[in-house]
């Protein structure tokens, strides 16, 4: 593995295209992991994640920010703004199991993202406790996803006494490009926003999809 973590409660909502994040209720940290871009670890290459400030004085390529997760020559990886010789990096294995942090900038290089066919959204996608099922839409051009989530699943104690959190959205809605929005449009609605980037549909919520600490955020794999 390469090591990290993010991660419902019904919510029944409908469906527009989005051109761009969904709105601004979604939650910006989840956002802007969908204004992320793609790049390959290159052949040979071992890139070890660093530690964000949650370390003090990280990030940095340091001993004491180094963290013990790392991608391998040929991964593909999400990558967004730069720091000194470092990259903000996430990255998922096929199991859903996700990693996020630093790397260097020298060990990673970018690759073009195509623009997905409809037929590339469809499958069964994985993101630590949570699965988002796609399948074809009633029409051309639009798509349907059904999730389903827990909190708690990692904590034996809460598995013990039946303290997990679950949730589950299904809809229906338009692809706009490499983006769709899947949205109540109430006053308290559940929002869910995907971007389709090479291996990876990185979705986030607004908050308001399920109860404490359960949310469809995340950047998952098949």
């Amino acid at each position: 593995m390469r090591g990290f973590r993010w991660l419902v409660i019904p919510c029944a909502i409908g469906a527009v295209g989005a051109p761009a994040v969904a709105r601004d209720k979604i939650m910006p940290d989840f956002a802007a992991y969908q204004n992320m871009t793609l790049a390959r670890v290159r052949p040979g290459a071992k890139a070890i994640f660093y530690h964000d400030g949650e370390v003090k004085g990280c990030p940095a390529p340091t001993a004491r920010c180094q963290r013990r997760a790392y991608v391998v020559g040929g991964d593909v990886v999400l990558v967004g703004p730069a720091q000194g010789g470092l990259i903000k990096a996430a990255y998922s294995d096929r199991g859903g199991q996700p990693t996020e942090g630093w790397i260097l900038r020298s060990m990673v290089e970018p690759i073009p993202i195509p623009r997905p066919a409809p037929s590339a959204w469809l499958g069964n996608w994985s993101y630590d406790e949570a699965s988002i099922d796609i399948t074809r839409g009633t029409r051309p051009g639009r798509i349907k996803a059904s999730g389903i989530a827990t909190w708690g699943m990692h904590d034996p104690e809460r598995v013990k006494i039946g303290g997990i959190h679950t949730g589950d959205f299904e809809d229906e809605g338009s692809i706009t490009g490499d983006r769709i929005l899947f949205d109540d449009s109430g006053d308290d609605a559940c929002q869910v926003s995907m971007r389709l980037i090479g291996p990876y549909l990185v979705v986030a919520d607004n908050g308001d999809c399920g109860g404490m600490n359960v949310t469809f955020s995340g950047f998952y794999r098949r």
